[in-house]
């Protein structure tokens, strides 16, 4: 694929039939192709971050992985707004489940829990290295009883 839209490194392709695809990367590249692949066109992108993922699902509306967020169109690919998500856990795989989709990051997994709503799940880490508080845990290796 060659396009002077991809300027970046490019993460998912999705093509929903033999003509439509889509193709996300870095720096909030979303690239649109109308006839297979021969050719491909920038859409503006709301995020402007690593984009990791992209899926539709039955309703016709596509989402995308971002780091700090999640895109959605409504119109079937043609335009994107961002849904902020709560916690940065680092999207970056959307997995379809039971009729909805599953975002997972670095840091944790969220779930569709209906329309454009989304619920966190899980955390991934135990330690949550923003919350530090920058003390150390006292050694007494070496230290006289």
């Amino acid at each position: 694929m060659k396009s002077d839209a991809a300027q970046w490194s490019l993460s998912s392709v999705r093509f929903r039939d033999a003509a439509n695809g889509w193709i996300v990367g870095f720096g909030g590249t979303i690239l649109r192709s109308r006839d297979g692949g021969a050719t491909w066109a920038a859409l503006p992108s709301p995020a402007k971050t690593w984009l990791s993922a992209i899926a539709f699902d039955d309703k016709n509306r596509g989402w995308i992985a971002a780091d700090n967020s999640i895109l959605v169109s409504e119109d079937g690919g043609e335009s994107w707004k961002s849904i902020p998500v709560a916690d940065m856990i680092f999207v970056s795989q959307l997995v379809p489940v039971n009729g909805s989709f599953w975002a997972i990051g670095q840091l944790g997994v969220l779930k569709q829990t209906g329309g454009l709503q989304w619920k966190r799940l899980a955390n991934l880490v135990v330690d949550d290295p923003s919350k530090d508080t920058g003390a150390s845990p006292t050694s007494t290796a070496g230290k006289p009883n």
